[in-house]
């Protein structure tokens, strides 16, 4: 069974703006998609155990985007940034969405004929958002740089059931690095680190007739990367 072709109404306003001599900028947009036969993926024995598509007939997501990057105190401090963005959907549905199939709780088993219309689209968190600081220094020879950052997502669905047994909690992530930059050569050393907290978290949770498989997240992860430019 072919799924039909998604159509999308999108409408987006748009600002860009600086502030503080030009040290502070901050883009935003605020956007509102109105989709026809949104393509839904899924999973079972009944489509001979392959990810086959189906269609949600309307789904609504609208809401906003803004990034910030400001450069503190250059009067004062030489080469301290902040920079961050954030994301907030204030609807994310499935409008339209009857004749749907699924897993129904806890029974592990698909049902057709199901209807998702008014639930959450998958893997739309309501808020999410990353922030980085970074401190950088010239050198004679090049740049010295350690920066911080931080990922956040709220909690999202991973299945338009919306079962609970495959919901993502919120979570957030930590993450650093330090680098020396020789520009004589342009080559940049880097020593990292990632998830430093070793937060268990998903990339995602597939629903299958056999349990629920879940595509586990990157736990703490440190190293060291050499970038040679020639």
């Amino acid at each position: 069974t072919f799924a039909d072709p998604e159509k999308v109404n999108a409408w987006e306003l748009g600002a860009k703006a600086s502030f503080l001599f030009g040290t502070l900028q901050i883009n935003g947009a605020v956007f509102d998609y109105d989709l026809e036969n949104l393509q839904v993926q899924f999973v079972s024995l009944t489509t001979g155990g392959s990810v086959a598509f189906e269609n949600a007939k309307a789904a609504k997501i609208r809401g906003l985007d803004l990034d910030v990057l400001w450069v503190i105190a250059p009067h004062l401090v030489d080469g301290l940034v902040l920079a961050g963005g954030v994301g907030w959907l204030e609807t994310a549905e499935y409008t339209e969405y009857p004749n749907a199939r699924g897993y129904t709780d806890n029974s592990g088993l698909a049902r057709e004929g199901q209807n998702f219309s008014g639930n959450r689209i998958v893997k739309t968190p309501k808020i999410s958002g990353n922030l980085t600081l970074a401190k950088s220094w010239n050198v004679d020879s090049g740049q010295i740089e350690i920066a911080g950052n931080m990922y956040y997502t709220d909690s999202f669905f991973n299945e338009p059931s919306n079962r609970e047994l495959t919901v993502q909690p919120a979570y957030s992530l930590y993450g650093a690095h330090a680098s020396y930059l020789y520009e004589q050569w342009d080559l940049r050393v880097s020593v990292f680190g990632q998830n430093l907290t070793d937060k268990y978290h998903t990339r995602g949770i597939q629903p299958t007739d056999f349990g629920d498989q879940q595509t586990i997240g990157t736990p703490r992860t440190y190293g060291m990367r050499l970038e040679w430019k020639f």
